[in-house]
């Protein structure tokens, strides 16, 4: 199982193990931040439904999602679960869950990565997030 958001909200031991389609990570949390490879690991799915997005349609690997990257009426952002990538075929870009978030918030790697420990909060960071939640309500 892919680190979800519940993982990363308390990172309360130093070392955690998680094991991906017979691969282990070693997470190490001691240092109370994570780091850009650690950040990959979690699992896009989750962190979509943290943000308050939920797939349209699953098919095998393949969740369906409207963007939340913009607005439209058939779900084309897709995620690959097993590959914990993402593509949107409305913008022809795609990437990890780091690749994804800087465009979400429009935001820095290293702001990404307070924000993902704990440390920082776009809430109150980036004004624009509001205008993607109405968006998001309004479909």
């Amino acid at each position: 199982m892919r680190i979800g958001e519940s993982h990363i909200a308390y990172l309360t031991s130093l070392r955690r193990t998680e094991c991906v389609f017979d691969k282990c990570v070693v997470m190490d949390f001691s240092k109370n931040r994570l780091s850009v490879s650690e950040a990959k690991e979690i699992d896009m799915v989750h962190f979509l439904a943290g943000l308050g997005y939920e797939p349209a349609k699953i098919r095998n690997n393949d969740y369906w999602y409207h963007s939340p990257l913009r607005d439209e009426k058939t779900p084309s952002f897709k995620v690959n679960r097993r590959l914990n990538r993402w593509y949107d075929h409305g913008l022809g870009k795609g990437g990890n869950l780091v690749d994804f978030a800087i465009l979400f918030h429009g935001c820095t790697v290293s702001e990404l990565l307070q924000n993902l420990s704990g440390n920082f909060s776009f809430k109150s960071r980036f004004p624009n997030n509001h205008l993607r939640e109405k968006n998001r309500r309004s479909r």
